[in-house]
């Protein structure tokens, strides 16, 4: 029976608030939606373009951004990005002279998407809007000290990415109008989760670990954040952020969530190093980043994250599960991309000791996966 995770990947759903009053932060958003994705919806929309404008997304994405702004009206089209996760400039810029339109930035795994002036001039010279997406990225800075999600006239959010909360996305807005829409008060989903979580506290992981590994057997949804969306249901644009996840989100202190993420990142970073098979991403840390994951380059993935499972560590993979694939001829890099990383959790609830479970553990796995093939000799 496969093992279930006693290391989330992300970080896991909390009851009640915890900790004091915080500091406030959640007032700087212009609303608070259910998802990022719905964010998104309404930051597009409230652009009142015509329909069938094009909207350009990153050719390394997750899909349901680009679901979001087709359900807003637009014809998504995409831009390279590199194998650095960086914005192909020179490509990006060829495509706005042939169909201007929005143009979505992805700070991936919390790390400041770079360049971002130049891309908010490449926009402005197009007459089009730069939207940061900061799914990734609640809590980051660039190494100015600047906040990610300031340097453009929208961004968005999805605070369940970062935070130990059910459901929860942004929408920040400046100097442009934001559709701000008529959400629906209804919390019913958020507040089935909370009681399932309750519920499982109760019985107990021996239980809980039976259940999942029933639950998930076919593999119908691989991925945390998959799973994440099947507990909160079919995503509705309409919805607010549940009042709980309000609650537990406004008592959070960023500079703390910010620290132990950083700090979690480093040490694992620096056990890690060494290791032949260990191809960091990033292999510094820059200032003011609060990082998502520890994301690696890697092959034979599949075997990879079944390995760390089986030592009990959830791992993320970020848009293998996307709908809207691309031509792998035209976008070479978003293809390996897309095969080839691997995220190791560094989350705020994760301590020293769970740490160090990471590090062996896929020090462990890589080893076992690497190994070099034997070839009898007769």
């Amino acid at each position: 029976m496969k093992r279930a995770a006693s290391i989330t990947a992300f970080p896991e759903a909390r009851l009640w608030p915890k900790g004091g009053a915080g500091s406030g932060w959640l007032r700087s958003f212009a609303s608070m939606h259910e998802s990022g994705r719905a964010a998104l919806y309404w930051a597009l929309g409230g652009l009142a373009l015509p329909p069938g404008t094009t909207a350009w997304m990153p050719s390394f994405h997750c899909g349901v951004e680009v679901d979001a702004a087709i359900a807003a009206g637009f014809e998504v089209r995409f831009y390279r990005v590199g194998l650095n996760l960086a914005v192909d400039e020179g490509d990006l810029r060829s495509r706005l002279a042939l169909h201007p339109g929005p143009v979505l930035a992805i700070h991936y795994f919390g790390f400041p998407q770079p360049g971002l002036d130049r891309l908010g001039r490449l926009c402005r010279e197009y007459g089009c809007t730069l939207i940061e997406d900061c799914a990734h990225a609640l809590f980051s800075r660039d190494e100015a000290g600047r906040e990610l999600g300031s340097h453009s006239p929208l961004a968005i959010y999805s605070l369940r990415k970062t935070l130990p909360v059910v459901d929860g996305g942004a929408l920040r807005a400046v100097g442009v109008p934001a559709a701000l829409p008529k959400l629906s008060r209804s919390a019913a989903g958020a507040y089935r989760v909370y009681l399932k979580t309750a519920a499982r506290r109760m019985i107990g992981e021996g239980l809980t670990s039976l259940y999942r590994s029933m639950r998930w057997r076919n593999d119908s949804a691989p991925d945390p954040e998959e799973r994440h969306a099947a507990r909160t249901g079919a995503a509705s644009y309409r919805k607010p952020m549940s009042r709980i996840s309000q609650m537990v989100a406004a008592a959070t202190e960023p500079s703390q969530v910010v620290r132990i993420r950083r700090e979690n990142f480093l040490t694992l970073n620096y056990m890690l190093k060494g290791l032949p098979e260990y191809r960091p991403v990033w292999d510094k840390l820059p200032a003011g980043t609060c990082p998502l994951f520890l994301p690696v380059r890697v092959e034979n993935r599949a075997e990879l994250m079944a390995r760390m499972a089986t030592g009990g560590i959830e791992t993320f993979r970020f848009g293998a599960s996307s709908p809207h694939r691309l031509d792998p001829n035209d976008f070479p890099e978003a293809a390996a991309l897309r095969e080839g990383i691997l995220c190791l959790p560094v989350h705020q609830d994760l301590g020293a000791n769970d740490i160090g479970l990471i590090a062996r553990t896929f020090r462990e796995a890589v080893k076992t996966v690497y190994a070099p093939q034997t070839v009898a000799t007769s």
